[in-house]
């Protein structure tokens, strides 16, 4: 009886802590110079509502994000460098990779939006001075083994740097090292974007295993 009765106590409290954060609409407020954004939520981030001008201009849920509402850093950031906060906050963490959810905001129509490529970034570093972003990549492909010839891959690591081109985050350059596995080579390059909008290789270095040692660069995992 003792113990159904604690149980039952358990329970009423867990309920009565929920309803307190879902009836009574608590919530913690982080304003900038033209708008307050209203992070709901108890443990977990689960909409943010935007206030301008006394009147709510947007309710963004963010439920599934599974934002730790202690942790996920909710910041006011000047993302895309027109002099007017934006804001973001860490909806996932593993190891040494952040991605960011972010919302840029309109001061002219006091809407807000988002970037595709901007939400994709791990562990992107901004740069206020160059009015850049840069974030690393890792990718990996693999061409299957026919008759005799075994499977070979192409795994390359870099840095993507971007910059806002007409209203688009734009790769403006990448510094990559790339190694191939059929003919354990290594490349070293720096891409640069062009006339026409499209990056291309300005400077390669082809090296092999142990001049790519000894030149100090880091192996791959």
């Amino acid at each position: 009886m003792l113990k159904r009765t604690t149980a039952v106590l358990c329970f009423l409290a867990a309920f009565l802590g929920l309803s307190s954060c879902a009836f009574f609409g608590r919530y913690t407020e982080v304003k900038s110079d033209e708008y307050a954004c209203r992070l709901y939520g108890c443990r977990i981030l689960r909409r943010i509502e935007v206030v301008a001008d006394e009147r709510t201009v947007a309710v963004l849920r963010v439920g599934d994000a599974r934002a730790d509402l202690q942790n996920c850093n909710f910041e006011l950031v000047d993302l895309n460098f027109d002099g007017h906060d934006d804001f973001r906050f860490i909806s996932s963490q593993q190891s040494e990779d952040t991605k960011y959810r972010c919302w840029l905001w309109n001061p002219a129509t006091k809407t807000l939006s988002t970037d595709s490529t901007l939400n994709s970034l791990l562990s992107p570093a901004i740069n206020f001075e160059t009015k850049t972003i840069s974030a690393p990549y890792r990718t990996y492909t693999t061409e299957p083994a026919v008759g005799t010839e075994p499977e070979t891959y192409i795994s390359e690591v870099g840095v993507l740097t971007y910059q806002w081109r007409q209203g688009r985050l734009t790769p403006i350059k990448k510094e990559c090292r790339t190694y191939y596995s059929e003919t354990e080579i290594y490349c070293v390059a720096t891409w640069d974007i062009n006339t026409e909008g499209e990056l291309e290789p300005t400077i390669e270095r082809w090296l092999t295993p142990e001049q790519y040692r000894r030149a100090g660069y880091q192996p791959f995992d």
